[in-house]
């Protein structure tokens, strides 16, 4: 099993990631070049984006391109929830054991999802 994305917008025409089905294959190649077999994509889970319905018809609709493309990326669930006060959430998988020991989560990934929390918490305005 290669690496695992956990912050990704590859799901064309969602939020502020690919915008095209094109983009979607551009950036899903790239990814299998570095290494990677699965992704979450994170599209952003706000009012002006479209909902989790759109999102999940749009993540199947990018898992068929790929399979029928040939690119050997799976994508599972993932999002970035930003709330009304700025609070933001971060969503990966579960520490488990099963996600640990079969390398659906490593140690690099784990900590990835703590840096961009760092990323977001040194951003963020000084309340």
């Amino acid at each position: 099993m290669g690496y695992a994305d956990l912050h990704c917008h590859l799901l064309w025409g969602i939020d502020d990631g690919a915008k095209t089905p094109e983009d979607t294959l551009g950036m899903a190649r790239a990814l299998v070049q570095l290494g990677f077999s699965h992704v979450a994509p994170s599209p952003h889970a706000r009012p002006e984006y479209p909902n989790a319905e759109a999102c999940a018809a749009r993540r199947q609709e990018v898992q068929d391109l790929l399979n029928r493309e040939k690119v050997p990326l799976t994508l599972h669930q993932g999002a970035e929830h930003v709330f009304d006060d700025g609070l933001v959430l971060l969503s990966s998988f579960h520490p488990s054991r099963q996600n640990t020991q079969t390398g659906r989560l490593t140690r690099a990934m784990w900590h990835r999802v703590f840096e961009r929390a760092r990323r977001l918490v040194e951003g963020a305005p000084r309340r």
